[in-house]
């Protein structure tokens, strides 16, 4: 029969390994999840299916100028959101071929606002297009230098259309009742999908973390004094013989307080091990005063 210390250790290292089974279950279910972002960053990015693109896509009017106040939103987020983005299957960032790009006579800005609400500096950060995919009509959002003799294909994510984008549109082509754009707008500036990045960084260092965990508890199992039941034991010398004394001491111990208490020993069953600490208290006797 086994003693009470090695009996212990067995319960805590199945503990162990109860709980690094439910980890890597839970990382499992997080990895599929976020998937698509790590497959997007280490594959190449596919080109877009024009037909499925057109088939899945609607189409929304152009409405008529209007003016733009000054609580409204000027501003593009510099990341995407899955469920107002295109998606085919579980991509979401294509190679999209362009051509007859025109220009939309408007520039998207980025105003630097100092003390009093005066605008300091005005900065052009992006440029707004207009170009055709399968039977619609796109906005292309790219960087100022961006130049359509030179650059016939572009990499982006097709996101919702912002405010400050409808606005140029009402602006520029807002007289015409039958116009209309696709539902999303191309963005090749770069963007990330939501926490993508930190999705994947995520992923990978819990991993790690994972793999180090495994080899550890494999350790433990291939050689129990390595667990913490028994590594505690090393500092009061050779393990075996303490433990020895320990386990003897055990068969005349008082359990108080949730604790075994002998003559020299503390016993604790802890959450994840069985301290065990000298008694200190005079001549070996445990006693609350």
């Amino acid at each position: 029969m086994d003693a009470y210390i090695y009996k212990s250790m067995k319960r805590y290292r199945l503990k162990y390994l109860v709980i690094l089974i439910v980890l890597m279950i839970l990382w499992g279910v997080y990895f599929h999840a976020n998937s698509p972002y790590i497959m997007n960053r280490f594959t190449d990015y596919p080109t877009l299916s024009e037909a499925h693109f057109s088939q899945n896509t609607k189409t929304v009017k152009v409405g008529k100028p209007f003016e733009l106040h000054r609580n409204d939103k000027r501003e593009i987020r510099d990341f995407a959101v899955k469920g107002e983005s295109y998606w085919m299957d579980d991509k979401y960032e294509f190679k999209v071929p362009v051509s007859d790009m025109i220009q939309i006579e408007s520039d998207i800005t980025n105003s630097i606002t100092g003390t009093g609400g005066k605008t300091t500096k005005q900065d052009i950060s992006g440029k707004l297009w207009l170009t055709e995919i399968g039977d619609k009509k796109v906005v292309v959002l790219t960087y100022p230098d961006f130049d359509p003799e030179k650059d016939r294909e572009v990499t982006g994510i097709f996101t919702s259309i912002p405010y400050i984008v409808k606005y140029e549109l009402a602006r520029s082509f807002g007289e015409n009742p039958d116009f209309e754009v696709c539902e999303y707008m191309l963005d090749t500036r770069g963007l990330e999908m939501e926490t993508e990045g930190f999705d994947i960084v995520f992923s990978f260092v819990t991993l790690l973390i994972l793999i180090y965990l495994t080899v550890k508890l494999l350790m433990q199992f291939a050689n129990y004094h390595k667990t913490p039941t028994y590594r505690q034991l090393e500092k009061y010398g050779d393990c075996d013989e303490v433990e020895k004394l320990i386990e003897k001491e055990l068969t005349q111990s008082e359990y108080i307080d949730k604790q075994y208490v002998c003559e020299n020993w503390i016993v604790i069953p802890d959450t994840f091990k069985l301290k065990i600490v000298r008694n200190h208290r005079k001549h070996g006797n445990f006693k609350y005063v």
